[in-house]
């Protein structure tokens, strides 16, 4: 799972644990290290292509920070209505707008960004019974 920092940096999430980025290769693969204790020596990192993790090398020499806990508490979901009254879901930073159903008595729901979806953000979160089953938390803005 991709989220923002509080100081605006893109970061992977994987069990527990923050990765900043530290390097790009022209093929398009990305090396990211642990972002809490990566200049503590901790050596965990991890690799992607196209944002897809395909190199995993969790051995970190501490537990999570308070800092990774505190992210994560902030993506917590929660739904509310907007001041025109629609519903919207709200994953840590950014808000996201329910798609119309296909079918009115469909229970699963597609979330798009609520800001920015028409200028080509391809963030998602689909719902069933407002339980999150898929999310690509992964912002253009």
């Amino acid at each position: 799972m991709f989220v923002t920092s509080l100081k605006g940096k893109k970061l992977v999430v994987l069990d527990g644990y923050t990765y900043s980025l530290s390097k790009k290769t022209e093929g398009g693969k990305k090396r990211w290290r642990c972002s809490t204790h990566h200049s503590k020596g901790c050596k965990a990192n991890l690799y992607t292509i196209e944002d897809a993790i395909v190199l995993y090398d969790a051995v970190h020499n501490h537990h999570q920070s308070q800092y990774t806990r505190t992210l994560l508490n902030n993506l917590k979901p929660y739904f509310y209505n907007s001041l025109t009254g629609s519903r919207r879901l709200r994953l840590g930073q950014y808000s996201f707008r329910m798609q119309p159903p296909h079918r009115a008595s469909q229970l699963k729901r597609r979330w798009l960004c609520a800001t920015h979806s028409w200028q080509g953000c391809k963030a998602l979160v689909i719902t069933i019974d407002d339980e999150i089953v898929s999310e690509r938390n992964e912002h253009n803005h």
